[in-house]
């Protein structure tokens, strides 16, 4: 099977250059017993939203903690943890709205050489995908796919992400989802019985709450 890196993390904020990194978590996909989590102390020079802050569940304090290592630290211990794999090619639920262009402006910031090329792996375009194979609706909200990660998870029988976010727990729900849309079974959340929600019978019933 092909690896992934399936990577999630928490910032201050949303735009890439104003907010800072706070935590990154990441999930070997062949080997979703291999993870990667750390938290580090925000840039001094960047902007925090309480939007944010009620997102990830951390505090100022948290945040700003001295003891903590600072983003440069921790963006090269994930460096050094993925260098590990052949295949570096990141997944998460929509890189390209946060994960990517945080993560591409942070290690640009600090030289540290960018190892995960220029593509990503979208869970949301997969099941979009998935859709319009089998000739399925779309979803939408405000003219725009309304399949958001809750929306996702629940389609292939998991409970709604845990809140406050938490960067490593994000990683794990998106590889299991992940494993349920390609394989067609769990793999790490097995106390959530699998679901096909491309099974007409149940798809309609399970889409209703969108």
């Amino acid at each position: 099977m092909e690896n992934m890196i399936v990577i999630d993390i928490e910032t201050t904020g949303k735009d890439p250059k104003k907010c800072s990194i706070v935590s990154i978590g990441a999930v070997n996909f062949c080997n979703p017993d291999e993870v990667f989590y750390g938290e580090c102390q925000m840039e001094e020079d960047k902007e925090v939203t309480q939007e944010a802050l009620e997102i990830t569940g951390f505090t100022l304090e948290q945040i700003k903690d001295p003891s903590k290592p600072p983003v440069k630290e921790l963006l090269y211990e994930f460096y050094n943890w993925s260098r590990q794999f052949k295949n570096r090619t990141l997944a998460s639920m929509n890189p390209q709205a946060l994960d990517w262009p945080i993560l591409i402006e942070a290690f640009e910031r600090y030289g540290i050489e960018w190892l995960y090329g220029h593509r990503a792996v979208d869970l949301h375009s997969q099941v979009y995908a998935e859709f319009l194979k089998l000739g399925i609706p779309v979803p939408l909200k405000g003219n725009v796919s309304a399949l958001s990660s809750s929306h996702i998870f629940q389609l292939f029988g998991l409970p709604e992400e845990p809140k406050p976010h938490h960067a490593l727990i994000g990683a794990i729900w998106t590889t299991e989802a992940f494993y349920r849309l390609l394989l067609g079974e769990p793999v790490i959340l097995s106390e959530y019985p699998f679901r096909s929600p491309f099974l007409a019978s149940q798809f309609h019933k399970i889409i209703r709450y969108i």
